[in-house]
């Protein structure tokens, strides 16, 4: 049971991770992108998460982002 579990958080994170990745191009700031996930409701994904881990996971997301677009 604990590895379909560990499966399924995986998901969740590479979901997340996918959404994020979608609206990224739109967002002004990290703090845009953290507010769009939020309101399409995709932060649920992240339900295992603090809050603290949350943010530096979008932090992490959109500087990924940028730094591989040379920015």
């Amino acid at each position: 049971m604990e590895m379909g579990m560990s499966n399924y958080v995986m998901d969740c994170e590479e979901q997340f991770m996918d959404e994020a990745n979608a609206v990224i191009g739109e967002c002004d700031d990290v703090n845009d992108l953290l507010q769009t996930m939020e309101e399409n409701g995709h932060l649920r994904l992240l339900e295992h998460f603090s809050d603290g881990e949350k943010c530096g996971l979008v932090d992490e997301i959109w500087n990924d982002f940028w730094s591989a677009k040379g920015e």
